[in-house]
């Protein structure tokens, strides 16, 4: 088995989708600790009115990520999709081929931008 030595683009591409996974994990916090805090005012309320009858769970459920804009979403998966295609194929001219990478980290910085 031989291992490629790690260039620049590799680095650029795995700091990026570093940053992309941190993004998530960070909204999801977000999300978990206004959950939490929406828990804590409803027992609050509950306990304040002890004769009123506790509300029915609510049964909807909403997704913690979200995306801001498909416009933003949209190139992003393309220039991804573009960078893999510079990557994998022989389609392209070979002064570009290089900087594949690029396409791809300009597609996950849209990524991030996309989420919310």
């Amino acid at each position: 088995m031989v291992i490629q030595p790690i260039d620049t683009g590799k680095i650029v591409i795995i700091v990026v989708f570093v940053l992309f996974y941190l993004r998530l994990f960070m909204l999801r916090g977000r999300k978990m600790k206004q959950e939490r805090a929406a828990l804590a005012k409803k027992l609050r309320s509950v306990k304040k009115n002890k004769d009123a009858q506790p509300e029915q769970q609510n049964s909807f459920y909403r997704p913690r990520y979200g995306i801001t804009s498909w416009w933003i979403m949209g190139p992003g998966f393309f220039l991804m999709l573009f960078g893999l295609l510079i990557n994998t194929t022989t389609w392209f001219p070979s002064l570009i081929q290089p900087y594949d990478w690029v396409f791809i980290a300009i597609g996950g910085v849209l990524f991030i931008f996309g989420v919310k």
